[in-house]
């Protein structure tokens, strides 16, 4: 097993026992809060390395920029998730009294399901994406960005922007509490 998905299993681990049910309320909400910008920072900061890496044009450039946005996914993004989400039913729960209170508040159940459909997509696209750029780079000639890794570039940015888009419009619900 890799040095990179032992830390990623160990802070899923922590992320769930810092979102166990004994913490307050304030607990829940600060880490709901931390949670949720380096999730967002994780997902800017790696469409912005990917595409500084893509405007360089040199395929050993992309991997790297790709190999480090995998790590970060898993290291940082990931781990946020869980912790955004935990928190967030931990809070759900505390202030509107369990899942019936989901029904009541439509804003955290439409909040809940676009954060569940941006995980999905996420893991499904993103992230498989990523790993097919780090194995074209691996066994790609060092010089520009073979065809390939191109096509998957473009399928790597619409679906990280989808993502990101899902983000931003979760955010909007959970400040503006529609």
């Amino acid at each position: 097993m890799s040095r990179t998905i032992k830390v990623h299993l160990l802070l899923l681990a922590v992320a769930v026992l810092l979102s166990l049910p004994f913490y307050g309320f304030r607990w829940h909400l600060t880490l709901h809060i931390l949670a949720a910008i380096v999730f967002m920072g994780g997902l800017v900061s790696s469409m912005l390395w990917m595409a500084l890496a893509h405007r360089n044009g040199e395929a050993s450039i992309v991997t790297f920029a790709a190999n480090a946005t995998r790590k970060a996914g898993l290291i940082l993004v990931a781990p946020a998730a869980v912790l955004a989400l935990l928190n967030g039913l931990m809070m759900a729960a505390d202030r509107w009294g369990g899942w019936g209170g989901f029904h009541e508040q439509r804003w955290i159940e439409f909040g809940l399901a676009l954060f569940v459909l941006a995980i999905v997509l996420w893991g499904a696209f993103v992230h498989r994406y990523t790993v097919k750029l780090v194995r074209a780079g691996a066994t790609a000639e060092d010089g520009p960005i073979c065809p390939e890794a191109q096509s998957v570039l473009k399928r790597w940015y619409f679906w990280s922007g989808l993502v990101l888009v899902l983000s931003v419009v979760i955010l909007y619900l959970m400040v503006v509490k529609p």
